[in-house]
């Protein structure tokens, strides 16, 4: 018998529990030979792979399920209602489409990060995931346009801070929805590579 709790299968959720552990123990031991925007980017470029393998590998089914699920946010019981199936299908179909992802893209991520074994491998296909899902994303706000930009670019509110010399604390706000000031959506614009007017008013 399969126990849940929330709607989650504890199965898996203790597997993604030891994989994050797995990556984080990964993490602290080579903290010193990769700096963050290394880590950054290789998210970043491993996210345009990803988009390759939803579209050229994965059946229209599971193409389908990932997209709903990862790129429009539903849960398996609205994705199940949409498609005319069962949740326990759509669970299934989501599960396949991930095992695929990963034994397509483990070959580069062990050649990223020089491994022999990548034991973080589904925490590796998440994180590009969710950048991909923020590439796809169209935000109506100032504050979603920021939020997506910056997960495009897979970098946390501190590193951001750090670099447009904006407080963390105020960029908080502005993903919250405080309105920037003219000189705050130009120093993000620069550091976006993108004009005010895509901040402002959207592309």
């Amino acid at each position: 018998m399969i126990i849940k709790k929330g709607g989650q299968n504890l199965q898996d959720a203790f597997d993604i529990a030891l994989d994050r552990q797995a990556y984080l123990e990964w993490e602290r031991a080579n903290v010193a030979e990769l700096s963050e925007d290394t880590v950054r980017r290789r998210v970043v470029d491993l996210s345009v792979l990803v988009r390759d393998v939803i579209e050229e590998d994965l059946t229209q089914t599971e193409r389908a399920v990932v997209e709903k699920y990862w790129f429009n946010k539903k849960n398996l019981t609205s994705i199940a209602a949409e498609m005319g199936i069962n949740r326990a299908t759509v669970c299934r179909t989501l599960q396949r489409a991930n095992s695929k992802m990963q034994a397509i893209l483990r070959h580069v991520v062990k050649y990223q990060y020089d491994l022999k074994k990548v034991v973080f491998l589904p925490i590796a296909v998440r994180q590009a995931l969710a950048v991909a899902a923020a590439e796809k994303s169209k935000p109506e706000s100032i504050a979603g346009r920021l939020r997506r930009l910056r997960k495009i670019e897979n970098i946390s509110i501190d590193s951001l801070s750090a670099a447009v010399g904006i407080d963390n604390k105020r960029l908080e706000e502005i993903e919250k929805g405080t309105l920037p000031s003219l000189p705050e959506v130009i120093k993000l614009a620069a550091f976006f590579q993108t004009t005010t007017d895509d901040i402002l008013i959207g592309g």
